[in-house]
């Protein structure tokens, strides 16, 4: 069987962290945090386009429409 050696490499990191902070799930935790304020300044996030997510409010609308046609068929089907 093929074995990725990324996949290896993140395995073998992740078998370190957890004996480095004796597999407490709550140390774990925090060491995550802590790293994450340590590299904020590389977190990069994707920016809002508008112009890409022009439906966006088309589509909650629908799924209103969906969700209330779906209480009436609930509401409809039960016993009197």
């Amino acid at each position: 069987m093929w074995k990725d050696p990324i996949v290896e490499e993140i395995r073998r990191i992740r078998l370190n962290i957890e004996a480095e902070c004796d597999n407490d799930f709550d140390k774990i935790f925090a060491l995550a945090i802590e790293t994450q304020k340590k590299f904020s300044n590389r977190v990069v996030s994707q920016p809002y386009n508008k112009s890409k997510s022009k439906r966006y409010d088309e589509i909650l609308t629908s799924m209103d429409d969906v969700r209330e046609s779906s209480v009436q068929v609930q509401v409809a089907e039960q016993p009197t």
